[in-house]
């Protein structure tokens, strides 16, 4: 999917002073025009979110209202919100399981970033045929190498996931970027 350039059109309902999204019309950057009604929300990227958020951050939803624009803002931040604590009850629940089993591309949401890291950088050494002492004495078959490639680049994405929602977290959790936008920028 295309980054999101652009919130053209916001739908709220008000309802006892409080107001709930009910669509939200964007524009991407191949100038198509997407919409999301209130159901399609969980089912939103974490980038299309990080986007939007940009957005507000930046003060770029100057044809919105005021109040469609702190509707907006405010529904962003409490979805946002219920990702991250979604995210942290699941790691919790992994951390209780037993980690001892070979590891699957599948499974790399399990591990820490610096056991990825280690990992990735084993497998990166396997690839270019680097003898190391911690790697077994043998020659790595050309099947072993793109398998390796594969989990290199799935370490890469999950990596750049977790960069993604640390930036969500920091931003749910109250810190404004001002004009320091380079902590959100590194995960684009």
């Amino acid at each position: 999917m295309k980054r999101i350039l652009a919130v053209t059109q916001v739908e709220v309902m008000r309802k006892h002073g409080y107001g709930y999204l009910k669509e939200i019309v964007v524009r991407r950057a191949d100038n198509d025009l997407n919409t999301f009604k209130e159901g399609d929300f969980p089912r939103l990227r974490i980038n299309d979110i990080e986007d939007m958020l940009l957005l507000v951050v930046q003060n770029r939803l100057t044809n919105l209202s005021g109040d469609d624009v702190s509707d907006f803002a405010i529904a962003l931040r409490m979805f946002t919100r219920s990702l991250v604590i979604q995210k942290r009850v699941k790691d919790l629940q992994l951390r209780v399981e037993r980690r001892n089993r070979l590891m699957r591309s599948d499974e790399l949401y399990k591990f820490s970033d610096r056991t990825l890291t280690g990992l990735r950088t084993s497998l990166d050494d396997i690839t270019k045929n680097i003898r190391m002492e911690y790697l077994p004495k043998r020659r790595w078959s050309t099947l072993e190498k793109k398998r390796a490639n594969i989990m290199i680049k799935a370490i890469d994405k999950q990596l750049k996931e977790r960069r993604m929602m640390r930036s969500l977290e920091k931003f749910v959790g109250g810190r404004h970027y001002g004009t320091d936008l380079r902590l959100l920028q590194r995960t684009i």
